[in-house]
């Protein structure tokens, strides 16, 4: 995995990365780097209930769906969005959950096809990050419903729902890490900067202390639960924040492995 590090000339720095290009001459896209590190995955298939997104920051969960049309993208958001938001809301217990946004990766994608409007946004993220902060999701939350919304009073978490579109998953499965073996110092916010508003993630500091996991052959009717933001968490409670996560090469893939083709759906949930 490519972990987050620091360019030296950029020291002191916020770290950002812009989806614009800049005009300025000398203008960085980025003012960080990354640094590649072997890490030992664990499989935890036999013992998927052991893990919870309370205090873990990620569980396994069974659903099935009878979606397949997941090039469409306007079919995804009238049909998929809210059957997801209906499981979460029943799994969660949670008053509210609205889905704002999804993405289909693959692994033989490039950037430059999502550029070119391609439904597969992009390849497979092998750099472990958060996707928001708390910070970022109670701006979008502020965004949606207005500054002093009633859904801002209580607890507020990002949960994202992450589902391969077929079995059985051998070429760049997902990994997450256990939220206790996290060093709060290991979370690295960066603004990530788009053309109407700049959004804030976590990027990951390697840490040996880190346990990574993943689900060995993942079937489509498996998905994981990953943690955000979780507006309850502290470190009295014992509350999990956020859960980092990435794509790895198995090394039991082999050339001809099918390649991996995911999706994931973002989901506010509110209790």
């Amino acid at each position: 995995m490519h972990f987050y590090d620091v360019i030296e000339e950029c020291k002191g720095q916020k770290p950002y990365y812009s989806t614009i290009p800049f005009s300025a001459q000398g203008a960085l896209q980025t003012n960080y780097g990354s640094i590649e590190k072997s890490i030992l995955v664990r499989d935890i298939r036999g013992h998927e209930s052991e893990f919870t997104l309370e205090k873990h920051g990620f569980e396994v969960a069974k659903h099935k769906t009878k979606f397949s049309d997941w090039r469409n993208g306007s079919r995804v958001k009238k049909e998929h969005f809210d059957e997801i938001e209906q499981f979460l809301k029943e799994k969660l217990n949670a008053k509210k959950v609205i889905i704002f946004d999804h993405s289909l990766r693959r692994t033989d994608i490039t950037n430059a096809n999502a550029e070119k409007g391609e439904e597969y946004s992009a390849p497979p993220s092998r750099r472990p990050h958060v996707d928001h902060t708390l910070k970022s999701a109670l701006t979008h939350v502020a965004m949606e419903f207005g500054e002093h919304s009633e859904w801002l009073k209580g607890r507020i978490q990002q949960i994202n729902v992450w589902r391969p579109l077929f079995g059985q998953v051998m070429d760049h499965p997902l990994a997450v890490c256990d939220y206790g073996t996290v060093d709060r110092k290991d979370l690295v916010a960066v603004d990530l900067v788009f053309p109407h508003y700049v959004s804030e993630l976590y990027k990951i500091w390697h840490n040996e202390s880190q346990k990574w996991y993943y689900l060995d052959k993942q079937m489509p009717d498996e998905v994981w639960l990953i943690k955000m933001c979780d507006s309850d968490a502290t470190e009295e409670n014992g509350v999990a924040e956020c859960c980092p996560h990435a794509a790895f090469k198995h090394p039991k893939s082999v050339p001809d492995t099918r390649l991996r083709e995911s999706i994931e759906m973002r989901a506010l949930v509110f209790h």
